[in-house]
């Protein structure tokens, strides 16, 4: 249905200009256009998700340099701690050596090496100019297989006042030691070498990888727990900016009411006490459009006239009911051009030239646009006043206003006929005077009965002439009859009793019969005592002027649900087919020549329509079931 809804543009929920091309469909439940947000293909996280990854993050980083440096200086210092511990225990192995007396043979001194390396948990080897004399971890035999040892780091290193390390993969051992080494003179029966000592390193990597755990496992639960803190710490925060966002969505969906009461900390202040102005002043700035738009839609819906907006294409984009009255087919003809919404092609072509002229040209107010007159379904005639005016976005769009001027139309029709049967009802017996009067003034007749004559048919135009100008004088009467006559409450049966009385004597000579029937009741009705008569008066007298002598006038009536209804019926010539409502225009007559004792102006029945309709009835003429004569019929409100 073709429902108006103003359409107002104002700054809530960061609405903006609507995009180009869109339509200002009063029909549709859009209130105004948003600039769509370009969503990521993938899903946004939460502000305060990523600040929290981000904090955790930076945390994370923090710990793990602390976690690599402490792990780095942890295993420097173990490392430096064995090799300290290496070198004070070769110093003892040294003094234990040069505190030895001599060894008889080199089995013997590898024998003392064994047992002392065991009891100690070392590797103790002797080398001299490269060969191995004695290794703790190797059995006596199997030392002249040993490959030569001088240009291994720690002996190369070695030197009577200094202890050479160093940390590398053993192959007699197959796995990786710590190795420690100084040089000895000649002492205990042994020749000029190299005492080295060799500790597993194994070891040392336990250490280093019980030192790592613990780290690792301390980082971890560091980063856990500062992980529950920040997310602890944001959620307050993230329900304060939901609240604004929420407020801002309220906003957004109309709801001005709502205020923030609370903020995480003075920072959201600001922002808090921005808001809850911005929703005070755009709650007044909607009240104040929504109250003007109430009286435009109020104004727009309640126009007499028709109201058609056309887009910048023109096309249809709102009407009003006005309008949907006179064209039901626009209720479907939404987004369609007003040809095809069934108006008219000097419409459309109208359309076509006001959209297409230069900018400005017709937007000024000043300007009265275009108008035109058009017959729409060849009933109904409307005036059309095209308006254009510039939208939002600066596209130029139409106002078409519908204004049906049809009764003026027909008034004028009606106006300009009524003026020539009142001349030709005039003109007819004052030529038949002016002629008469002539003679009798330029060459009286010598006969008195053919003077006589004469001055019959002057006085007969005469009188007729007096009937046509009271008649007329009635019907301006009734035409400026008051609508107050609808409270006044008479009782039909006496006011048509009396038309019957006063009618039976012409009945009588006539020849004719009143045959009355009528219900036992006062028959109350809304109307005037004096023109309900003359209804009935008139009635009477033309059943009584076309009926044929000897036949019945019947006169009835009968209560129906909207009213009283009163029938007249005379059995004379009848009405033509198709003359039935012709009858009560204005001056009609079946001769409009005809000037006789019978006939009248032909504002008889015209004068009785409007009184009937006066008082909220209707009147109308109908051929009864037999086809002879013709029946009268009008209804009036029951009082």
């Amino acid at each position: 249905m073709g429902v108006f809804t103003l359409r107002a543009t104002y700054c809530v929920a960061a609405h903006g200009p609507a995009p180009q091309g869109a339509t200002n469909n009063p029909n549709r439940a859009y209130s105004v256009e948003d600039d769509p947000i370009k969503e990521s293909p993938l899903k946004p996280r939460s502000v305060f998700t990523r600040m929290l990854l981000w904090a955790w993050a930076v945390l994370a980083a923090s710990l793990l340099a602390l976690f690599l440096v402490t792990t780095f200086q942890t295993r420097d210092s173990i490392v430096l701690e064995a090799e300290e511990r290496a070198a004070r225990e070769l110093e003892t192995v040294k003094w234990l050596l040069v505190q030895h007396a001599p060894f008889p043979d080199t089995k013997s001194f590898h024998d003392w090496s064994t047992q002392l390396g065991h009891r100690m948990g070392l590797r103790l080897t002797f080398v001299a100019d490269g060969q191995v004399l004695a290794d703790s971890m190797v059995s006596y035999e199997e030392l002249d297989a040993l490959e030569d040892h001088s240009m291994r780091p720690e002996i190369r290193k070695a030197t009577p006042s200094s202890i050479a390390s160093s940390r590398r993969y053993s192959d007699t051992l197959d796995r990786e030691m710590l190795y420690a080494a100084t040089e000895l003179p000649p002492v205990s029966g042994l020749p000029r070498g190299v005492l080295r000592l060799a500790v597993p390193f194994s070891e040392l990597r336990g250490q280093l990888a019980s030192v790592f755990d613990h780290a690792l496992w301390t980082m971890s639960l560091a980063l856990a727990a500062s992980g529950i803190l920040l997310l602890m710490g944001t959620r307050n925060v993230g329900r304060s900016v939901h609240a604004f966002s929420e407020m801002a969505r309220d906003i957004g969906n109309g709801d001005f009411s709502q205020r923030i009461r609370e903020v995480p900390g003075r920072e959201f202040q600001p922002l808090a006490e921005a808001i809850n102005a911005m929703a005070r002043r755009i709650g007044r700035h909607v009240d104040t459009i929504e109250e003007q738009g109430g009286r435009l839609r109020a104004m727009f819906q309640g126009m007499g006239e028709g109201v058609l907006v056309l887009d910048q294409r023109g096309r249809i984009d709102s009407f009003n009911r006005a309008l949907e009255r006179l064209l039901p087919e626009v209720a479907k003809a939404l987004a369609k051009t007003p040809l095809e919404a069934g108006l008219p092609l000097e419409v459309q072509d109208a359309v076509e030239r006001m959209l297409h002229q230069e900018h400005g040209a017709t937007d000024d107010t000043d300007t009265p646009g275009e108008r035109l007159r058009i017959l729409l379904n060849d009933t109904r005639h409307l005036a059309v006043t095209i308006l254009s005016f510039t939208g939002h976005r600066g596209g130029r769009k139409l106002i078409l206003v519908f204004r049906d001027v049809t009764a003026e139309v027909e008034h004028e029709h009606a106006l300009r006929e009524f003026v020539a049967n009142a001349s030709h009802q005039l003109r007819t017996p004052l030529t038949s005077i002016k002629g008469y009067a002539e003679t009798l003034m330029d060459a009286p007749p010598s006969d008195p009965e053919a003077t006589a004559r004469f001055l019959g048919i002057i006085q007969r135009n005469a009188d007729h002439m007096d009937g046509v100008l009271a008649s007329m004088l009635k019907l301006a009467r009734s035409d400026r009859a008051a609508t107050s006559s609808r409270n006044t409450k008479v009782s039909a049966r006496e006011i048509l009793s009396a038309a019957i009385t006063d009618m039976e004597p012409r009945a009588d000579s006539a020849g004719m019969r009143l045959s009355v029937l009528l219900p036992e009741d006062d028959m109350m009705v809304h109307a005037e005592s004096e023109g309900l008569l003359h209804v009935f008066h008139n009635l009477l007298a033309n059943a009584v002027n076309y009926g044929h002598s000897g036949a019945d006038i019947e006169v009835s009536a009968r209560s129906l649900p909207e009213g009283w209804s009163f029938a007249v019926r005379d059995h004379g010539p009848g009405i033509p087919a198709g003359l039935e409502d012709k009858v009560f225009e204005r001056f009609f007559r079946g001769d409009p020549n005809a000037i006789d004792d019978r006939g009248g102006a032909g504002l008889g029945l015209a004068i009785c329509r409007q009184i009937v309709e006066n008082y909220g009835g209707r009147i109308h003429a109908e051929r009864p079931e037999d086809g002879k004569g013709a029946r009268f019929v009008f209804t009036l409100p029951h009082a």
